[in-house]
């Protein structure tokens, strides 16, 4: 089972992680418009590799390398 502590170990580079104890949500540092939600701890990590990936793509396929 994933817990908040978790998330926030793994993932306090790119997002800012919080739980209402309803709805987890991670906000992107580098773009703080960009937010992802929810229901369950697992779900929002899922969603997190998901958008992690296609976000280092998108960076990479723009010319940025950092």
């Amino acid at each position: 089972m994933t817990s908040l502590w978790e998330l926030r170990r793994w993932w306090e580079d790119f997002y800012r992680v919080e739980s209402t104890g309803d709805v987890w949500s991670a906000t992107l540092l580098a773009d703080p418009a960009e937010v992802l939600t929810a229901d369950t701890a697992m779900e929002l990590r899922t969603k997190m590799q998901d958008h992690h990936s296609a976000w280092s793509g998108r960076r990479t396929a723009g010319g940025c390398s950092t």
